[in-house]
């Protein structure tokens, strides 16, 4: 049981905390929001719900003595009582305090981040007057109030929030107070007593720092964990806690070679399995190099098979299957890659087939059920539908290996053979990847399949026609296609819980937008459609371009051509029809003996296994890998220096705090954003707020300074830029220097273009330096060889201008500086002799805007980052960010680098780059 929680109204909230007997001292006020529950699943259900559930997750999940938050605001104004006030709160990591001194810490119940819930009206009203209370309570300054954001890379409480505006807030609630307040809290004495027990002290002792909130960090599974969804929750450590499946390390790393594991079309980069690009670089330029190896070795071909499950399923779902069936795969020659594409909806479909049909026994016509079942399920399988075809778009998963299969083949076509099977839905996967993966564009080598393999597939004959029936014949993309489903009368007789008729019936007549859809696995449909009959020679007056295999075959059917599965889902299990697809794969006469496939359920169990009886039994244990002899190198030299430690750094600088009139308003935030981006992206990140030219020098340097070969760096600054007298003789044609400006800038304290080109100058080769600029003038700032006219000037006034025109002042303070710190003359660069690459908020003759607390730049370059970058080249970047500002941009970002970086792969190790694209 949780333990109890009292509400509280404001004016309770302030009597109560000046009775309550603290023996600690508040140095500190820590504003957090929940990000998860938001709004919409406060709503949902009873607020003491909510409450419960954060204590659950914080005790349960996160492992920690009680929940985090000394008090929780939600979004009716309430309070409610929360962690023991004489205890450290469970705020960030490294700023908890102890049990003498340290924060009072409070969260906001919802999603605050831009686009998200709204704070305002009696949940904003509630915060502002726990601040000012607490503050005055202890006589703190208004400064005393820390956001979340300012203690780590995250955006809470939430993105929508500007420090400054919202300090001015506090000051003028605390204003507003009576010294002191009351100190009773409108109730019994009784009452009192109960919630001073309920938050009775615990030991003197100094706590343990308990940890950091997940907010905005958290795993679908953890978010669905505190909004009370158990259904998706199960995932994890949440779904071990449940003693449901979970994989060993030894069988995460047996599946690693094999899978890409995507959700909703992206790598996966949560639950039990995750895929990241890197994974995939790792099994096209390490475990496909070896697996060739042996097999040119042994004088055969690599077999290169492309695996696509059903859909509807979960990630243990996808995962679990593998382990069993690789072995198979494996011991018969070929590698297999497969797609595990998570849409965590199967449950859903479940829950539509056995929650709102009732038992297997229900007698309930088909045309009810359909009916019933149409809303739900239609949602279900779009969104799956959807799933399949984001994998193979821009930032899909699918599409990415699709690019590094493209690369393997040009080098290896002819020591190689590639495959496809897809099962169920895998079909609808396979007609959005296959004709990405077999675009004969932009290559000189075409890619072909030799065969494809469909069981019992459930995508429509409208999207089989028109995305691959067109690709299958002789001297065709696809050599050889085979399909394995079931006659009409097995179809009507498979159920799906108390549906009668198999999955596919149901797809057609429930879950496709028109009602019935044909779909390709039934032979009702096959049999109606004049181009499916002579696509399999069905229509007797010409031979078949492929092959289909209706089951049950004859007992003595030939083992290339058997199958007997008697339900949908039990075609990829049937012994016969693996048996008859790994002959087919290999070209394998019914004479050469095979490794057979093993059934691996021994029950006919379909896809809702959970209506027909007990679990299958646990795996087997996982197979062994083949040895691996040293590879074969084929690539061509890399001319340049080999990558040494691969690290990834970045520099993230933002300056807000100019002295009036120029204060900005959005570049920390900015700051703070590109540091949780690229944090993502696996950099190491130093940020730096409201900083001075000394600590920018200094952290740029020792950014360039450490980086060696192999290495990415990024340096990003959010700030004003402006123009200064050049002092050198350098800048010949304007006689101008361009710069950034420190919030010392006003003392002469800049930093220039001959600053930042020294700097440069000195980078080590083969390391990649990527700069992302939100500042006026920055369209050449690392190369600065071009004149200013503030071209797009004519902006609204609801936005501000990152732009400090020329002064005398300034120019004048920058001399003085100068005199004391002379810059050598470096003469400009061109674009062919750039190092680095840069990515700038606007051209050179344009302004960099900022508006709602963030940089327009910054805004749509990170969002597009966090989409995930897949194989996105520099220039492809740049191109889709200019499309995100829309016709005609306000501000036009610009990407500025030597010819030959347009085309290599954003942030990435550049000489691993360089050896891609010929050496150079």
């Amino acid at each position: 049981m949780p333990k109890p929680f009292h509400k509280l109204t404001l004016q309770q909230f302030a009597g109560l905390l000046n009775v309550f007997p603290f023996q600690r001292r508040i140095n500190a006020v820590h504003m957090h929001h929940t990000w998860r529950p938001n709004h919409a699943d406060f709503t949902a259900r009873e607020p003491i719900e909510s409450i419960e559930g954060m204590w659950r997750f914080h005790t349960e999940v996160n492992g920690w003595s009680d929940i985090a938050q000394h008090i929780t605001i939600d979004p009716n104004g309430d309070i409610w009582t929360g962690r023991d006030w004489n205890r450290a709160p469970a705020s960030a990591t490294g700023h908890n305090g102890n049990s003498d001194a340290g924060p009072f810490m409070f969260e906001t119940i919802g999603d605050f981040d831009l686009g998200g819930d709204v704070f305002g009206g009696a949940q904003k009203a509630a915060a502002l007057g726990v601040i000012a209370h607490v503050q005055q309570r202890f006589g703190l300054p208004a400064e005393s109030l820390a956001f979340h954001n300012q203690m780590g890379p995250k955006t809470c409480p939430g993105s929508q929030f500007n420090y400054a505006a919202f300090l001015e807030e506090v000051r003028a609630e605390s204003r507003q107070l009576p010294v002191p307040a009351p100190a009773t809290i409108g109730e019994t004495r009784e009452a009192v007593t109960q919630i001073l027990t309920m938050m009775a002290p615990v030991s003197r002792g100094i706590m343990a720092d308990e940890g950091e909130l997940a907010e905005n960090t958290m795993t679908p599974e953890q978010a669905a964990f505190l909004r009370g969804d158990r259904v998706a929750a199960s995932r994890g450590p949440l779904a071990q806690a449940r003693g449901e499946r979970i994989l060993t390390p030894q069988e995460i790393d047996t599946l690693r070679p094999y899978v890409v594991d995507l959700r909703m079309g992206a790598f996966s980069t949560d639950g039990q399995f995750t895929t990241s690009a890197e994974d995939v670089d790792r099994i096209f330029g390490e475990e496909l190099p070896r697996e060739l190896a042996i097999r040119k070795a042994n004088g055969q071909k690599l077999q290169l098979m492309f695996y696509a499950h059903g859909g509807l399923v979960d990630e243990i779902g996808g995962l679990a299957p593998i382990l069993q069936r690789l072995d198979f795969w494996r011991k018969n020659g070929v590698y297999p890659i497969f797609f595990v594409w998570e849409t965590g909806l199967k449950e859903t479909v479940f829950d539509i087939i056995k929650n709102l049909f009732g038992a297997r026994a229900l007698s309930i016509p088909n045309p009810v059920l359909e009916a019933l079942a149409r809303q739900g399920g239609l949602a279900v399988w779009n969104n799956m539908k959807r799933s399949a075809e984001l994998a193979s778009l821009p930032t899909g998963g699918a599409l990415y290996v699709a690019g590094k299969t493209r690369a393997f083949w040009q080098d290896h076509h002819e020591d190689m053979q590639m495959h496809a099977t897809g099962h169920s839905a895998g079909a609808i996967f396979h007609s959005d990847f296959l004709p990405v993966l077999l675009d004969t564009r932009g290559v000189e080598q075409k890619l072909h399949l030799e065969t494809m393999h469909f069981l019992a597939p459930a995508c429509s004959v409208d999207l089989f026609k028109l995305k691959l029936i067109d690709m299958i014949g002789d001297g065709k993309p696809i050599r050889k296609f085979t399909m394995y489903t079931m006659r009409k009368a097995l179809e009507m007789a498979d159920t799906a819980g108390p549906y009668h008729g198999s999955l596919l019936y149901l797809v057609s007549r429930a879950f496709e937008p028109v009602q019935p859809t044909p779909i390709l696995g039934l032979e009702e449909s096959i049999r109606r459609d004049p181009a499916l009959l002579r696509l399999f020679g069905l229509a007797g007056i010409q031979g078949p371009r492929a092959d289909i295999l209706f089951s049950t075959t004859a007992p003595d059917a030939s083992p290339r051509s058997a199958t007997e599965s008697t339900s949908h889902g039990d075609f990829d299990n049937d012994v016969k029809t693996m048996n008859s697809v790994i002959r087919r794969t290999l070209d394998l006469a019914d004479s050469t003996p095979i490794s057979s496939f093993v059934d691996e359920s021994g029950t006919g169990r379909g896809l809702f296994p959970e209506l027909a009886g007990p679990p299958p039994p646990e795996p087997a244990a996982p197979p062994e890998r083949p040895a691996r002899p040293t590879p074969v190198t084929t690539q061509p030299p890399v001319t340049e220096p080999p990558a040494a430690s691969g690290n990834r750094r970045a520099v993230c600088v933002g300056n807000d705090a100019y002295p009036a009139p120029d204060t900005l308003g959005g570049c920390v935030n900015d700051a703070r954003t590109w540091s949780a981006t690229l944090s993502g992206l696996g950099f190491e990140v130093t940020t730096l707020e409201n900083a001075d030219r000394a600590t920018i020098v200094s952290a740029m340097e020792k950014l360039l300074g450490d980086s060696q070969a192999g290495d990415v760096a990024v340096f990003q600054y959010s700030g004003h830029g402006t123009q200064v007298e050049d002092l050198n003789g350098d800048e010949p044609d304007d006689g101008l220097d361009e710069a950034i400006c420190p919030v010392d800038f006003a003392q002469g304290r800049l930093v220039i273009d001959d600053d930042i080109r020294a700097i440069v100058g000195r980078l080590s080769a083969g390391v990649n330096l990527t700069f992302f600029m939100d500042c006026c003038h920055s369209g050449t700032i690392s190369r600065m060889v071009a004149g200013i006219s503030a071209a797009n000037l004519g902006a609204p006034n609801t936005v501000k201008r990152r732009f400090i025109p020329f002064r005398a002042s300034v120019n004048e303070a920058h001399k003085r500086f100068r005199d004391e710190n002379p810059t050598p003359a470096t003469a400009p660069r061109g674009i062919e002799e750039m190092k680095e690459v840069l990515f700038s908020a606007c051209l050179d003759n344009e302004v960099a805007f900022e508006r709602d607390g963030a940089g327009d730049f910054t805004t749509r370059a990170t969002m597009l980052l966090r989409a995930g970058i897949g194989n996105m080249t520099n220039a492809d970047f740049e191109q889709q960010v200019l499309a995100a500002f829309g016709t005609p941009p306000p501000q036009s970002p610009h990407l500025d680098c030597a010819p030959e970086s347009e085309s290599l792969p954003l942030l990435q190790p550049r000489a691993k780059s360089f050896a891609a694209a010929g050496g150079r």
